[in-house]
């Protein structure tokens, strides 16, 4: 039990640099469109990485906002299928979300009566476990969902007690990060907007002080015609 709580706290801290490197770089170097969406593709990067290349997963990250879902970025065996099919309402992933609790299924044929079944694109793609886990944030006593993590196995997989502990700890982070995207992301629409109107102004700036100089020059020259 300590070997595995040593490993556990291994993990999450490997999580938080590697995190934290790539959200530096991705922050720093990104224009304001793509931010977002770059910080989606890195987490999904990241969470894939708690698994075994072997066991084949796949994961999707999508933002929950308004009740809608809204960006988001897969990895893994089963991408496309991600890109191509955003959760439904009544589905499991709204299901998670609308009760801010994960929902894990080790294998679909054991699954309770009481989650919603799978979409026939979920069950022509293949997914036979999953673990959909909604991204909490926490304010001023209030909760809120804005965003939900996807994974996918096409076999049957034990998401045991330790990589759910870990998976929960992603997820913490990941809320936290997508929250700080969307503000770096509109502080830097906020600062090319700035940037631009002070483009603009120099451009009138410049037009005024030629106008200003031909108006010199008409006047001079209607001077030396009196």
């Amino acid at each position: 039990e300590n070997t595995l709580s040593q490993l556990e706290a291994e993990s999450v801290v490997r999580i938080i640099r590697d995190l934290g490197a790539g959200l530096s770089q991705i922050w720093s170097s990104t224009e304001e469109p793509q931010l977002l969406d770059n910080t989606l593709s890195h987490l999904v990067i990241e969470l894939l990485a708690l698994f075994p290349a072997e066991d084949e997963p796949s994961a999707a990250i999508y933002i929950f906002d308004a009740g809608k879902f809204r960006n988001s970025s897969a990895g893994g065996k089963l991408r496309q299928y991600h890109m191509d099919h955003r959760p439904r309402a009544g589905g499991t992933t709204m299901y998670a979300v609308q009760n801010m609790s994960p929902l894990v299924v080790n294998d679909i044929s054991a699954m309770s009566p009481d989650i919603p079944c799978l979409s026939k694109q979920a069950l022509a793609a293949g997914v036979v476990a999953f673990a959909n886990i909604p991204l909490l944030i926490r304010v001023s006593g209030t909760v809120r969902v804005n965003g939900v993590l996807l994974i996918n196995f096409t076999h049957p997989y034990d998401f045991d007690e330790s990589l759910l502990s870990l998976l929960l700890v992603f997820a913490e982070l990941a809320a936290t990060v997508i929250e700080n995207a969307k503000l770096h992301q509109s502080v830097v629409s906020e600062q090319t907007r700035l940037m631009n109107e002070t483009e603009d102004l120099r451009r009138i700036s410049q037009n005024l002080e030629r106008r200003a100089n031909l108006d010199a020059v008409v006047e001079e020259i209607i001077a030396q015609l009196q």
